[in-house]
């Protein structure tokens, strides 16, 4: 089967957030994501960059669907955003070193 065709622009990183989990001391990465074009498509690899106080780029991580999107016992791989789909995201991440001070969220 062919991949599916990439729209530029047609998915959107909604409400972004990476909180500390009280619980596990893990960070907790969360977002929606948004297709908001007409037709499937595939799904991005998400990019994480980290900045320190002075904003330099600390550390960047990127995921496969695969690693932020696992399907459930039973359910095929997530591979693409349905017409219109928003799916909800959520990692848990070991803390860096060093606090991170802000982030920003790419979609590849």
């Amino acid at each position: 089967a062919l991949p599916l065709p990439r729209l530029p622009g047609a998915l959107a990183v909604v409400e972004p957030s990476l909180d500390p989990d009280p619980a596990s001391g893990a960070l907790m990465l969360r977002l929606r994501l948004e297709n908001h074009a007409a037709r499937p498509q595939p799904a991005p690899l998400l990019e994480l960059e980290l900045f320190d106080r002075q904003g330099d780029l600390a550390a960047v991580r990127r995921f496969r669907p695969d690693e932020y999107a696992a399907p459930a016992p039973g359910q095929p791989r997530f591979e693409s955003l349905a017409a219109g789909e928003t799916r909800a995201v959520s990692l848990a991440l070991a803390p860096p070193g060093d606090a991170a001070a802000g982030f920003k969220v790419r979609l590849q």
